[in-house]
């Protein structure tokens, strides 16, 4: 789906988030203001804390059913492991629990697309197939960047 004519626009109204031991999603309250997406960096292994427990402050899966319940898109990015077919559970988990998986790019390009495609488009159906069109090379080729090699020995 190319872009509007003459209609581009970037939306300054996405939150971007990195994952670091002790992150506290309670912080985040979107009483005032919310986001219209959140863009959400994972670990080099394409996982975040999953473990729900009772009021936690610190478990993406909570944080993002209670996004998904205030109509806030959250995008996981950057993952990689479909197109390997190696994942960990816990990035599983994340995927299952609604995270929208921004695959094969750097989080630096998820912002830009995410935040030029939630100004550029009001319509759901027309924002999702803009990003899964590929723009400017912003899809990386794991097979010709051999990502992973050093994992795997080979």
């Amino acid at each position: 789906t190319p872009l509007p004519e003459g209609d581009a626009r970037f939306s300054d109204e996405i939150l971007f988030m990195q994952p670091y031991p002790g992150l506290n999603y309670g912080l985040y309250d979107f009483t005032q203001k919310k986001p219209k997406a959140i863009a959400h960096r994972l670990f080099h292994s394409g996982t975040a804390c999953v473990r729900k427990e009772p009021k936690s402050p610190y478990c993406l899966l909570q944080f993002a059913e209670k996004c998904l319940a205030e109509g806030i898109d959250i995008y996981a990015c950057p993952t990689r492991e479909r197109a390997q077919g190696e994942r960990y559970v816990t990035a599983n988990a994340l995927l299952e629990g609604g995270l929208i998986p921004m695959e094969n790019m750097g989080w630096e390009a998820c912002i830009t697309k995410l935040m030029l495609a939630y100004g550029s488009f009001t319509d759901p159906d027309a924002r999702r197939a803009f990003l899964a069109t590929t723009l400017a090379h912003e899809v990386v080729d794991l097979q010709r960047s051999h990502y992973g090699k050093h994992r795997r020995g080979r």
